[in-house]
Formats: structure tokens, sequence, C-alpha cells
């Protein structure tokens, strides 16, 4: 377990961020276009479109992945920190 939360805290914080970003993209495509394909016809007509729906999910679900990109960073400095801290076994 050890070796892999090493190898998640010092991951490339340039493709941490392009993974998170894909990984939004691709929610945030999901979520648009499945609110529209069981949209009613006769819904709102401004509803209906893609620019709602994306400011719909900038406001519901964009914070949750931004909550979840500052817990990353936390770890990643808290894990960085607890490596290059002194080893206080063998001290009385």
């Amino acid at each position: 377990m050890s070796r892999l939360l090493n190898k998640l805290a010092f991951a490339n914080p340039w493709l941490v961020l392009l993974v998170w970003a894909s990984f939004v993209a691709l929610h945030a495509t999901y979520y648009v276009e499945s609110i529209l394909a069981s949209f009613p016809a006769d819904g709102e007509w401004y509803a209906r479109s893609h620019s709602y729906q994306l400011l719909a999910f900038s406001f519901v679900r964009f914070p949750l992945w931004l909550v979840l990109l500052g817990a990353y960073f936390g770890f990643r400095g808290y894990w960085q920190g607890k490596a290059s801290a002194p080893s206080k076994r063998g001290q009385a």
C-alpha cells in the first residue's frame, strides 16, 4: 500500500491535472448528453440547450471535482512532507 501511495504522491502534477481535466470533460459530456436525451420535447426551450446544461454542471457537479483535486494536492503535500521529515525511530 505504501508503494502505491508513494507513486500517487510523487506523480507528475501536470499529468495529474491532465487526467483530472479529461475525466471532468468526460463527466460533463455524459451529464449533458444523458440529461438532453431524457428531456421531454415540451419542456422549457432554454433547458434543452447544451450551454444551459453545461452551466448546470458547473454549478452542481464541478465543485465536487474541485474538492477532489484539492484533496489530492493536500494529500500530496502531506505525504511529501512526511517522506522528507527525519525519522524519529531510534531516538529516545
